[in-house]
């Protein structure tokens, strides 16, 4: 019962870090954003995804290969940003983010919706295609 216990911990592990090399490829990440910079970022005419997470987190580790999905499928249509709430304090602070992963779709330079948990792909694109043009 000991090795197949700890070959289920070994395979769990080799999974999030194959999950953790494909993590951040397409998406750009931001350090110490203030208001103003996170206004700028958001302030977009196409709908920006924005996904805060923490590297600690395992749902948001989950979570990763579908933000990195979703930034490719939607290429030129939506942009998708990754904020690591551990480097952006400050602006988790402001938008009250106290549980992660949370994501935050703008639109016209509003937030049109937010999300606080584990999503897939496809709930994510039921999402954004509901907004989009």
């Amino acid at each position: 019962m000991a090795i197949f216990k700890s070959s289920r911990i070994y395979l769990v592990a080799i999974t999030i870090l194959f999950l953790c090399s494909f993590s951040g490829k397409d998406v750009p990440e931001y350090k110490n954003l203030d208001v103003k910079k996170y206004n700028a970022l958001v302030n977009d005419k196409q709908l920006v995804l924005v996904d805060f997470y923490a590297p600690w987190c395992k749902p948001c580790l989950l979570m990763s290969p579908h933000i990195d999905k979703i930034a490719q499928m939607y290429k030129g249509r939506v942009k998708v940003i990754r904020i690591n709430v551990d480097e952006n304090k400050a602006i988790s602070q402001l938008l009250n983010i106290k549980y992660l992963p949370t994501v935050f779709l703008y639109k016209n330079k509003q937030a049109v919706w937010n999300y606080t948990g584990f999503l897939e792909q496809y709930p994510l694109t039921v999402y954004i295609n509901k907004h989009l043009d």
